[in-house]
Parts: C-alpha cells; sequence; structure tokens
C-alpha cells in the first residue's frame, strides 16, 4: 500500500436508517409508557437527538498516513486537522469505528461499509489492522 492514503467518506444510509428506527422505537416506547404531555416532551428531546446525530453525518476525507497518522478534512483542498487514533477502534467486516483525539477534544467516528467504496473500506480496514498496532508496538517499547 502506498501512503499517504486518501480516503472521501460519505454519510451512511444504513447508519441513518438506524439512527431513524432507533428513535422511532424510542419515541414509541414513550408514548406506551407515559402519559401523554410527558411524552411529548420526551418525544421532543428524541427529535432533538435525532437532529443532532443526522447533522454528526457529513462527508469527510480521511488521509492515512504510513506513521499511523491520521488527518480529517471537510473537503479535498482544506488543510485539515491532525488526529491520533485512540485504543479501542475497532475493526469488522462491515463497520469501523474510530476513536479519535485531536488538539483538545475526542470523536468517535463510525464508517460502514457503505459509506466509501468497497475498496477504499478495505484499505482503511488494513490500515487499522496493520499499521495502528505496529506503530503502538513501537511506541510501547
Amino acid at each position: 500500500m502506498q501512503f499517504p492514503v486518501t480516503i472521501s467518506i460519505k454519510p451512511s444510509r444504513r447508519l441513518r436508517a438506524a439512527l431513524v428506527f432507533v428513535h422511532l422505537l424510542a419515541g414509541a416506547s414513550v408514548f406506551a409508557a407515559l402519559p401523554l404531555v410527558f411524552a411529548a416532551i420526551a418525544s421532543a428531546g428524541l427529535l432533538v437527538s435525532l437532529w443532532q446525530a443526522w447533522r454528526l453525518q457529513i462527508p469527510l476525507v480521511l488521509t492515512l498516513g504510513k506513521d499511523a497518522s491520521l488527518t480529517c478534512r471537510l473537503r479535498p483542498d482544506d488543510e485539515g486537522l491532525l488526529f491520533e487514533v485512540l485504543p479501542g477502534s475497532t475493526v469488522f467486516g462491515w463497520l469501523l469505528v474510530l476513536r479519535l483525539r485531536g488538539e483538545g477534544y475526542r470523536r468517535t467516528l463510525i464508517v460502514l461499509s457503505d459509506g466509501t467504496t468497497p475498496m477504499e473500506f478495505r484499505r482503511l480496514q488494513i490500515w487499522m489492522r496493520w499499521v495502528l498496532p505496529f506503530r503502538r508496538a513501537a511506541g510501547a517499547g
């Protein structure tokens, strides 16, 4: 694999569908368990929660470095922010969970296989499985 690797991530339709489903399920549970006034207030809170989760699903461009560095940009021509990938980041066949630490804050990035091309998703999986563990082992010794 030639470094740096650039990967474009778009919002996942499956993740958005899961968010809507979970919020609808929670809303139905609230209306079944609470009086109408309290259920309406709780539903307003659920709508705010759904809006915030939906708003965080934005297109990103990631640049993966050989030294396990990760740069995140909103557009290909942006300068980008440098992140450190934290332990606890997870790789599955259809899902990647990246725990990131930037300057002064942390973020969790969820990437589903429909959020990018199959080749880019595979490159990100390989980078997380091979480059990150070797970097951590070299840093510990």
